[in-house]
Formats: structure tokens, C-alpha cells, sequence
């Protein structure tokens, strides 16, 4: 895989640089697509469309019957290909679906593979969505 590096979000500083420390790798891409899914839409400025929202989502989504959760993925699919040229999204699951009103949360699974990998070898992000 090509080397990738972006800003850490928690803004922590490099111990020996002083500078902001990078998340590198497939640590960097999980953390664009979190923010991909969680932005909510036209929260971007001069980016119309960027941002799928699930974080403002909680109560859609544990009421949501199956046939709509693929409009969510099919927004979450553009999303990611458009605005994460690294990567090709492959599916997003909800892990707890049974349990969602019980647990208190929801609990999604992206699968993705990374268009410079040799092996394509499929990698996730899971992301946590706690009610409000």
C-alpha cells in the first residue's frame, strides 16, 4: 500500500517534533471515512453533498426497516468512492441489529478495500452511534 498520512483529529502533538501528530496508513483512511459518515449533509462548506450524517441518525436508523437502510448505503457508497479516492466501498452492515433498542446504540461495520493494495485484501471501520 502507497504510504498515506493526515492530520489526527485528536490534534495530540508529536512528543519529539512538537508538531500534529498524522494518523498513517489504514489508520489515516478509517478515520476519513468515519468523518465521511458522520458529517452530516452541507455540513462541509463549499462542498455540497459531502457527508452521509448517520451520527444525526441514531432514532432513524433503530426504527429503519431494511428496504431503506439501502438508500443509506447506497448514500454512504457515493460518499465514500467520491470523496475517499483511496479506497472502494464494499458493503456496511449493522452488527446489532436485534438488539439496537436494548444495547442503546448502533453498531456499524464498512468494509472497504484499497485501490493500491496488491492482495485486495478487504479492511473495515467499525463505527459506534450512541444515543443522544
Amino acid at each position: 500500500m502507497a504510504k498515506s498520512a493526515d492530520f489526527n483529529l485528536d490534534f495530540d502533538t508529536n512528543t519529539f517534533t512538537r508538531d500534529v501528530s498524522v494518523s498513517k496508513d489504514t489508520r489515516a483512511i478509517n478515520q476519513s471515512i468515519t468523518n465521511i459518515l458522520l458529517t452530516r449533509k452541507n455540513e462541509k462548506p463549499f462542498t455540497p453533498g459531502f457527508g452521509v450524517g448517520l451520527e444525526s441518525m441514531f432514532y432513524k436508523l433503530s426504527n429503519m426497516e431494511m428496504s431503506d437502510f439501502v438508500f443509506l448505503v447506497e448514500d454512504a457508497r457515493t460518499n465514500i468512492n467520491r470523496y475517499e479516492p483511496r479506497v472502494e466501498f464494499n458493503d456496511m452492515k449493522i452488527l446489532n441489529e436485534k438488539t439496537i433498542l436494548d444495547d442503546g446504540n448502533i453498531q456499524l461495520l464498512v468494509t472497504y478495500t484499497i485501490k493500491s493494495s496488491k492482495n485486495n485484501k478487504i479492511n473495515n471501520v467499525k463505527i459506534v452511534l450512541q444515543e443522544n
